[in-house]
């Protein structure tokens, strides 16, 4: 019979990816909700881990809250994973009972910080991409119009709009 078992790293990650953290704080904040008890929430998030560097992390938790440590405690041993507003969030939500309400905000706070790192970069890129529209077709039938509802770029011919502004000029 084949060993199902992955190996497990033997030492400390230098960076686990921000998904990572995010799947795992999700995993959570949703076993914990559910009302299992938190070592079986975190060995049963353990043997989902793919990621080796994430799975060291969570075994090493898991020993820690096994011999008494508070949670936030193990967490905050590891702090080249979860930074000092992930800890302090885990440890208010310790101390008020609520350690799933506060999971819950961390997801939350770490999506936006995911998805904040990709708006600068794409709306730079637009606006070249605008830019190069404009040198390529600087005639008077562009034909597009940038329309802010939802973020999206709508095409439509407005060489009347131009026609009827240059006519409102004279």
């Amino acid at each position: 019979e084949k060993n199902t078992k992955t190996k497990i790293s033997k030492k400390a990650p230098k960076k686990v990816p921000v998904h990572e953290v995010i799947v795992f704080t999700k995993k959570l904040e949703t076993m914990i909700r559910a009302g299992l008890p938190i070592l079986e929430t975190i060995a049963m998030i353990q043997e989902q881990t793919e990621d080796q560097g994430l799975k060291w992390v969570i075994e090493k938790i898991h020993q820690d809250v096994e011999s008494g440590t508070p949670l936030s405690d193990a967490f905050a041993k590891h702090s080249q994973v979860f930074n000092n507003v992930y800890i302090n969030l885990l440890r208010a939500g310790e101390s008020s009972g609520k350690v799933d309400l506060f999971l819950k905000k961390l997801v939350i706070s770490l999506h936006n910080l995911l998805f904040s790192k990709f708006q600068h970069p794409i709306k730079c890129v637009c606006c070249v991409l605008i830019f190069i529209l404009f040198i390529l077709f600087p005639s008077n039938n562009l034909n597009i119009l940038l329309c802010k509802s939802n973020n999206s770029i709508a095409f439509s011919n407005i060489s009347q709009t131009f026609t009827v502004l240059s006519n409102f000029k004279q």
